[in-house]
């Protein structure tokens, strides 16, 4: 198939684009480059077309084929990885790892199940099992594209045993130390009002930057989860801390809280709690524990809090009943000690009965 490098001119310089004729008809694929009239620049931009007109064909060709071009099945993992082009905090940390593993510099097709094994070792040499975990499930959703692309036949780490999370212990703020957060001066009162927002309905933070004052009516919050891109419905008791803490400050349209960035709010955070004199690692998704260990401790039922937290298995939601757990045995502990001196219970029959038997031979 070929692919031919075309221009047009027009008012602000020529524009580049692509064409070929395939299934009858003329497609068309726009670069975005323009020449401007300056010999050094355009010569470069030209290059670049060409260089793109060139892996296009190939690709195409490919496609028609059934593999992947060489020029993605020759990048190195690394690379391909960069142009996925993912955002979020796993992604982002996947690729920080990825950047300091010697054998990311292989080729994406060159991947195999020997390679995944070496980078599961590589993340668990310096990172706590359930972080490695994380990270290495998503470079095995990294892997899926690559087999999608038809770079690989199949996701090699999917031959790797995954790595098992430990049990940590959940983290969260008691109803008292709640009370003293809320009587003690933040650095930044939008975050004080949004964290205790979070500990009175169980948002993750994601989710409370992005709200905005449409998403809140007539007491109904109603929103789309960041994470798991579900969407949720929440009732808000009428005159409640929540509402009340939601209406505290209007000023911020169309958003609902006007957060700092993650540095400040992890800062601010551990100086406020130092001020209310909290000595637990304060972090914003301590407010999500501290929503669903506070509603089962009150007598919610795992069904409803499951709801509020917008979990999509009760079994996530277990983990807080633990914690409740434990607080019941707390408060069977705190029960006064009382010396009861009971008297030995009365004999049993045949223990008589052996009694009044050694009786007799002693008396022979």
């Amino acid at each position: 198939m070929v692919v031919k490098l075309k221009q047009r001119k027009g008012r602000r310089g020529t524009s580049l684009f692509l064409a070929w004729w395939a299934d009858g008809k003329w497609n068309y694929e726009f670069l975005k480059m323009r020449l401007i009239g300056e010999k050094l620049k355009d010569r470069e931009t030209l290059r670049l077309a060409e260089k793109i007109r060139l892996n296009r064909e190939e690709e195409l060709e490919s496609a028609g084929r059934g593999l992947a071009p060489s020029f993605k099945r020759k990048m190195s993992i690394i690379q391909f990885y960069e142009n996925l082009d993912k955002t979020g905090q796993n992604w982002r940390t996947l690729k920080h790892h990825l950047s300091e593993f010697p054998a990311a510099r292989v080729a994406v097709s060159s991947v195999n199940e020997s390679w995944a094994r070496d980078f599961r070792e590589f993340l668990l040499s310096r990172l706590s099992a359930n972080s490695a975990r994380v990270i290495f499930a998503t470079m095995k959703a990294a892997l899926r594209y690559a087999v999608k692309e038809k770079i690989l036949s199949q996701n090699p780490a999917a031959f790797v045993a995954p790595i098992k999370s430990t049990e940590i212990e959940t983290q969260y703020l008691t109803s008292a130390e709640v009370k003293r957060l809320a009587a003690t001066p933040c650095p930044d009162p939008e975050l004080k009002r949004a964290f205790l927002f979070c500990c009175h309905t169980g948002l993750r933070i994601s989710d409370v930057r992005a709200l905005k004052w449409e998403n809140y009516q007539d007491g109904k919050l109603r929103y789309r989860q960041k994470k798991t891109k579900g969407f949720e419905y929440l009732e808000l008791p009428k005159d409640g801390p929540a509402d009340r803490l939601l209406s505290a400050n209007k000023s911020n349209l169309p958003f609902i809280f006007k957060l700092p960035g993650e540095n400040s709010v992890s800062r601010y955070l551990k100086r406020w709690a130092a001020a209310a004199g909290i000595k637990k690692n304060l972090h914003f998704h301590m407010s999500r524990h501290t929503a669903a260990t506070l509603m089962l401790e009150r007598g919610a039922d795992l069904y409803t809090v499951s709801k509020v937290l917008g979990h999509k298995d009760i079994g996530t939601t277990q983990r807080y009943a633990k914690v409740v757990d434990a607080k019941k045995r707390e408060a069977l502990a705190s029960l006064p000690d009382i010396d009861f001196n009971l008297e030995p219970a009365p004999a049993a029959k045949d223990e008589k009965k052996i009694e009044r038997m050694e009786f007799f031979k002693q008396a022979k």
